[in-house]
């Protein structure tokens, strides 16, 4: 088993790992330098030199990649790209494959600008809701999140470090009233403590409490320097979670 990799190994797998899986790569250099290196070791090593190597059965010559590269400059949307290589090589490679291939090589191009009417509205995976504000091209923001456009029509510009959230946490109920600008930390204390909940109000107290721990631990720490800021709130945290395990025990 090999313990120090030579300059020319390392130029081994930085010049053939973009292009191979780690089976196909294992043996090539196995090979190579008459080695008995196992897949695991193999890569270890990769992640450890920052190698990018195939993670599933897409092996790409150099030439395929070059050809990739022409084609992100050349043509919008994956869809595109990946009919366009399949014919020039006779391969059937899916388009989820081909966009994982030319992520591992930093491969990138250009996507296809959804479609539609301004006012036209679309749902994604996740159940955000977009809404289309602009035609311009080259614009990324002609769509947008439905209910971030509902509060900036009632409120003006959401502000740079903070996001609003639906206070009944159902994403389909744009009603301006269960609409709410949060922090990104109040977000997250919301979650963490449990008190977004389904229920409106429920929530709406929970964000009183987190904005009040907040106030008393500002206070706490005005004038501080930013080492003793942590200290403060690392002793705080642990106190809070000594009771909590206490209260859970009993």
């Amino acid at each position: 088993m090999i313990k120090v990799y030579t300059p020319e190994m390392i130029k081994f797998f930085k010049d053939n790992a973009p292009s191979h899986t780690i089976k196909t790569l294992t043996g090539l250099f196995n090979k190579e330098f008459n080695a008995n290196m196992t897949r695991i070791k193999i890569t270890a090593t990769l992640r450890n030199y920052n190698i990018p190597y195939v993670k599933r059965n897409l092996s790409l010559t150099p030439e395929m990649i070059d050809t990739l590269k022409e084609l992100a400059l050349k043509h919008k949307g994956i869809e595109t790209i990946t009919d366009l290589f399949n014919k020039e090589y006779n391969t059937n490679s899916s388009s989820r494959n081909i966009k994982k291939a030319m992520l591992l090589r930093n491969i990138k191009y250009k996507q296809i600008q959804k479609r539609g009417n301004i006012g036209d509205e679309f749902t994604g995976k996740k159940n955000g809701t977009y809404i289309k504000i602009s035609n311009e091209l080259g614009r990324y923001d002609n769509w947008i999140l439905k209910h971030h456009f509902i509060w900036e029509q009632a409120h003006g510009k959401i502000p740079e470090g903070y996001r609003v959230i639906f206070l009944d946490r159902n994403k389909q109920n744009f009603e301006l009233d269960n609409l709410e600008l949060v922090s990104i930390t109040e977000s997250i204390l919301l979650k963490n403590y449990g008190f977004h909940t389904n229920n409106k109000d429920v929530t709406k107290a929970g964000l009183m409490v987190v904005r009040h721990r907040l106030a008393i631990l500002k206070a706490m720490t005005n004038g501080m320097s930013e080492d003793e800021k942590i200290k403060a709130i690392n002793n705080l945290y642990k106190k809070e979670w000594k009771k909590r395990k206490v209260k859970n025990a009993s």
